[in-house]
């Protein structure tokens, strides 16, 4: 029977591969919350001018200034909303292969867990055997005392 693997490297590349797409998707969730905030920071802006008295914003309203802030708030939450679409579906493309990925470092991780105690049983049994070995030796001796 020829030796198991050393399943060492097969660990650390699952490993690797795990932290790359935890990594990648910790870049995707920061994008997600800073268009969150961004949004979250307009959504802000447009309710305290909203909330402006009418006198402040007679003159505004007199030139349409009030008609294009409120045109370009719309704009900007549309394009937010837009990317935020873009990175949530990215998102949901690096989640299956992160889950993959983790999958595969767990699976490598316990392999070299089992082989590492099957080794162990075998040197114990070796170690067994040895002291068997040992016994019968001395007991055919007719050495059935220590020395």
């Amino acid at each position: 029977m020829s030796a198991a693997p050393d399943l060492g490297a097969l660990v650390a590349l699952t490993a690797a591969q795990r932290d790359r797409e935890t990594a990648r998707l910790g870049a995707v969730l920061a994008e997600e919350g800073r268009l969150r905030a961004a949004l979250a920071r307009l959504d802000a802006q447009a309710k305290a001018a909203r909330a402006l008295p009418g006198t402040d914003l007679a003159g505004l309203r007199g030139i349409g200034a009030d008609m294009a802030w409120q045109g370009w708030v719309a704009r900007q939450r549309a394009a937010l909303h837009a990317e935020l679409a873009l990175v949530r579906a990215r998102k949901e493309q690096a989640l299956p292969r992160l889950r993959a990925a983790f999958g595969r470092a767990e699976a490598a991780a316990m392999l070299a867990a089992r082989q590492a105690a099957a080794r162990q049983g075998q040197e114990r049994a070796r170690a067994a055997l040895g002291l068997e070995h040992l016994a019968l030796l001395r007991h055919a001796r007719g050495g059935d005392h220590m020395s």
